[in-house]
């Protein structure tokens, strides 16, 4: 299973970060456009490589979700907060990369999980 070497890439980098590093490890896993909407990006170059909102896009969430009660880092899975944002476009129309108002949505949606988890806190604090 190609998430299962993900996952295994994961605990490799998380035990390099604490044991050699001496910092904790998140890991955030945000979606593409195609994952969350149809509206996104219609002149991608992308277009046709892959079922938009299809059966499969979500296997990764579902994943990593799964992975959550056992991985000895926290995984922050981003997917209902871009699912439940009404900021519009976060996309570039040509290019399916965030644009200013999709990096910006990122940025204070991974700082509000950081403010409500005081675990994550004062673990980068200590640095």
């Amino acid at each position: 299973n190609l998430f299962d070497d993900i996952y295994a890439t994961l605990l490799q980098i998380n035990a390099y970060c604490l044991d050699t590093l001496h910092a904790p490890f998140i890991t955030l896993v945000p979606p593409r456009h195609w994952q969350y909407t149809d509206k996104e990006s219609p002149g991608t170059w992308e277009t046709g490589g892959f079922d938009v909102m299809g059966p499969y896009a979500l296997e990764n969430f579902r994943y990593f979700d799964s992975k959550k009660p056992e991985a000895p880092f926290p995984i922050i899975t981003l997917l209902n907060d871009f699912q439940k944002t009404e900021q519009f476009p976060l996309n570039f129309k040509e290019d399916s990369h965030w644009n200013k108002k999709g990096a910006e949505f990122f940025a204070e949606t991974v700082s509000g999980y950081l403010e409500k988890n005081a675990s994550f806190s004062r673990a980068i604090t200590r640095q």
